[in-house]
């Protein structure tokens, strides 16, 4: 039997005793952590720990990144990679499935807080999360038809947004508010469309006027005419990553974002159709820029 009062016996009771313990660390080290988990632990995971965890999942820290799970499973475009990494065009769009739906969110989250579901809807919904950042929101992924009042109340909240993700549904139907909450957005830096946007030239005259430190434009699943080119070219000329993956652009459109957008660092046109892969004169321009990828395009018809 091990003699209480051996050194070694003493060293280890000293160390077991002065370990730090997760739940004891101070709320701005939390709020770090807390900060990189995502919604869904958020709300249904870190404040039912313990208290001190539930207490720190209440610091704005925690809610800088307001990436809310969309109808489908197929992307999350609020990774941090996006935001790091230059010249790595596999950081643009992080393809790993998210953990729920927003409809099986909001389904868990009524149920986690036992909440009356028949009085709470979507929008207060969304708006508790919004809230939560306390105005320190940079990064805003809103799911689909977002109705009007909600976006003036999101755009009244988060004038510090540097990204903004917003689905086809809401943009076509409340269009009329999308413009003036980009216009808001001073900082913004990306923006994200989701299925594309038939009032891509307003929304980039927005920017133009508004958003002097833009530089990120993703768009998804969409057709790219002439029109939504030159008003790329024309309105935001200085964009450095664009993503247009499994967009339609023909191979002219292509050819002039390459030729007059001169800051262009990165240009992701993965699944796309309309234009050759091979093309030798694409192939030639997009030697000039950083990075290019069209793997799994081809001159084609668009299928989305």
């Amino acid at each position: 039997m091990a003699n209480p009062d051996l050194p070694q016996t003493k060293k280890l009771r000293q160390t077991v005793q002065f370990q730090p313990r997760w739940e004891n660390l101070n709320v701005d080290c939390l709020a770090n952590v807390f900060g990189r988990v995502g919604i869904t632990a958020l709300l249904l995971g870190v404040p039912f720990v313990c208290k001190s965890w539930y207490r720190a999942s209440l610091d704005s820290a925690c809610w800088q990144r307001l990436i809310l799970p969309d109808v489908d499973t197929e992307i999350d475009l609020g990774n941090e990679g996006f935001w790091n990494s230059d010249n790595e065009i596999e950081a643009v769009v992080d393809r790993r499935l998210e953990l729920f739906r927003f409809d099986t969110l909001m389904r868990r989250f009524v149920w986690g807080y036992q909440i009356d579901h028949n009085c709470f809807s979507e929008t207060q919904f969304i708006m508790f999360v919004v809230n939560r950042s306390r105005g320190q929101a940079t990064f805003l992924r809103l799911p689909p038809l977002c109705q009007i009042a909600l976006l003036n109340r999101v755009a009244d909240v988060c004038h510090g947004l540097k990204g903004l993700s917003l689905h086809r549904c809401s943009l076509i139907y409340s269009s009329s508010i999308i413009p003036e909450l980009i216009g808001k957005c001073k900082h913004l830096e990306l923006l994200s469309l989701r299925g594309g946007s038939n009032n891509l030239k307003e929304l980039l005259l927005q920017i133009s006027i508004h958003c002097k430190n833009f530089c990120r434009l993703l768009v998804l699943n969409a057709v790219i005419g002439r029109e939504d080119a030159l008003a790329i070219v024309n309105l935001v000329p200085n964009i450095k990553y664009l993503s247009l993956r499994k967009s339609y652009i023909h191979r002219d459109n292509l050819v002039t974002l390459f030729r007059c957008c001169k800051e262009l660092v990165l240009l992701d046109a993965r699944d796309c159709s309309g234009f050759d892969g091979g093309d030798v004169e694409i192939l030639a321009l997009a030697s000039q820029i950083d990075k290019f990828s069209c793997e799994g395009s081809r001159n084609g018809d668009w299928k989305s």
